[in-house]
């Protein structure tokens, strides 16, 4: 199973397309959303891009697989025994598509771009606005149907189930 999941407000902000310009602390996010984010990325296995890596290297030792996927053929990492770095994102799908083990995708937006057309479920978290220039909205040309939505202070997180052919 593929799964989805990233944070946005009504506008598909999803971040900033620099991350000098990304500020990870905590006081400036909404209240909740900490503990939104490490309650819905809860699986064995996630997959990020190179450019989202910076932004989770603390919660890497949390999965059983953790892979970065990236077309750069140089990359590497620091030595996790369960990181990977992975360069063609059908390996996954192939893996993971119809498979009871989840794979979280964790973003950024080319990575979920990637994956969209093999998710089975949407994982949204929304707040009343998120700092960025980057938009993710091809999400919502997806036939899907909400199954769960889940209140917490300053936010709400939307589930949805995708309907393939």
């Amino acid at each position: 199973m593929i799964k989805l999941v990233w944070v946005t407000d009504n506008n598909d902000i999803i971040g900033h397309s620099d991350l000098a310009h990304h500020d990870p602390a905590a006081a400036t996010r909404p209240a909740g959303l900490d503990a939104e984010i490490n309650r819905i990325f809860i699986a064995d296995n996630i997959v990020v891009g190179k450019t989202t890596l910076p932004l989770c290297t603390d919660y890497i030792p949390h999965y059983k697989s953790f892979y970065v996927l990236t077309r750069d053929k140089n990359f590497t990492v620091a030595d996790h025994a369960n990181l990977s770095v992975i360069h063609d994102p059908q390996e996954l799908v192939t893996k993971y598509q119809d498979s009871k083990e989840t794979l979280l995708v964790g973003g950024g937006k080319a990575i979920w771009e990637l994956f969209l057309p093999h998710a089975s479920e949407l994982i949204i978290a929304l707040i009343d606005s998120h700092p960025g220039d980057l938009k993710f909205d091809a999400w919502r040309s997806v036939k899907k149907t909400k199954y769960n939505e889940v209140d917490w202070k300053n936010g709400k997180t939307h589930y949805y189930a995708i309907h393939r052919k």
